[in-house]
């Protein structure tokens, strides 16, 4: 609770900038906590992106993921077992899942499912 959206991110960002985040155009995200869902991915990884909004306050979450502009790219609650949320589309991804975040991401799903709290 307690977060809020930015509702049109062209407008916070402007155009250009904000062009990067749109049309399935692949972008750089930072992991920022390493105890997270997305913790043991490499940096440089890059994301797929098609959005007009972004969080603009994670809240009670806790950010985990950042683009270069200061997007925020992800976001977790660290007292549940897996909660997260993330900015990108993990579904478009080209690049091989052992090599990308979309692959650490999947990954903690699966074992999240296989092991429930």
């Amino acid at each position: 609770g307690g977060g809020r959206l930015d509702q049109f991110s062209a407008a916070t960002l402007g155009g250009a900038a904000a062009a990067v985040h749109q049309g399935n155009r692949r972008h750089g995200v930072s992991v920022c906590v390493s105890a997270s869902v997305l913790g043991g991915a490499e940096a440089g990884a890059t994301v797929v992106s098609s959005h007009r909004q972004a969080v603009a306050d994670a809240g009670r979450l806790r950010v985990v993921a950042t683009a270069a502009d200061g997007t925020i790219e992800a976001i977790d609650d660290p007292a549940r077992a897996f909660y997260v949320g993330v900015q990108w589309h993990p579904e478009r991804n080209d690049e091989p899942a052992s090599a990308s975040l979309n692959g650490w991401l999947f990954a903690a799903l699966i074992a999240a499912a296989r092991c429930p709290r």
